[in-house]
């Protein structure tokens, strides 16, 4: 499990604990809820590149990232 912590530009910070789909992929899974989380949002945490940013809110328990974790 990574530490995911997802940034908006307004003062509320999210932090959620998800899985990385392993190196070179841009998938983050598992997360309980992806209701507060919204696309253009920074995202921060182990194994995750720098600048990413959240480019699509695929399910309630999954986003992409517009760069692979690392």
């Amino acid at each position: 499990m990574t530490e995911i912590v997802a940034i908006s530009s307004n003062p509320n910070t999210v932090v959620l604990t998800g899985t990385t789909n392993g190196t070179g992929s841009a998938a983050i899974t598992s997360l309980s809820s992806t209701s507060n989380l919204f696309i253009g949002m920074k995202v921060s945490g182990t194994g995750i590149a720098d600048g990413s940013i959240i480019t699509a809110v695929d399910s309630s328990t999954q986003i992409t990232m517009n760069k692979n974790s690392n």
